[in-house]
């Protein structure tokens, strides 16, 4: 019984532990963060709460890691919803603090048009890994969009 004790204690070596290197963990990039489909929440425009279901309250922007995108609109007379599809182009600003988008009109028939709208510089209000929410204040109006990844 003896032996047997000496035997094991004489096999516990004392190893050595290798200290854990910290691991870093990479914050995602802006563009990481805003690219997704994303369904309108909360809409004001001058301080007013818009009604989702009014005209255009309704719809989806999706926006590419690559600089392009789409809002789908969805208008719906009696029973039945026709989606209408805007192309649409982003881009940061040199601060990543504003978002600038633009969009193509759409003819009498729902489609397209050539020319692209001007540039719009929105405000970044918060951007997260589900919420995207932007805003823009002039001395004509304000609006401020909420937005949650779908």
């Amino acid at each position: 019984m003896m032996l047997m004790v000496v035997i094991g204690l004489s096999s516990c070596n004392k190893e050595e532990i290798e200290p854990i290197e910290p691991t870093t963990v990479e914050e995602p990039s802006k563009t990481e963060l805003i690219t997704g489909s994303y369904s309108i929440s909360l809409t004001v425009y001058n301080g007013d709460t818009l009604d989702l279901n009014a005209q255009h309250g309704d719809q989806t922007f999706v926006i590419e890691e690559d600089g392009t995108g789409y809002q789908i609109l969805y208008a719906t007379n009696d029973t039945v919803t026709t989606e209408f599809i805007k192309p649409l182009e982003w881009k940061f600003e040199s601060n990543e603090e504003v978002w600038s988008m633009r969009d193509k009109d759409l003819d009498d028939n729902g489609n397209p048009v050539e020319e692209w709208g001007g540039w719009i510089p929105l405000d970044i209000l918060k951007l997260t890994n589900n919420e995207f929410w932007y805003g823009y204040d002039s001395p004509d109006f304000s609006l401020e969009v909420h937005m949650e990844k779908q």
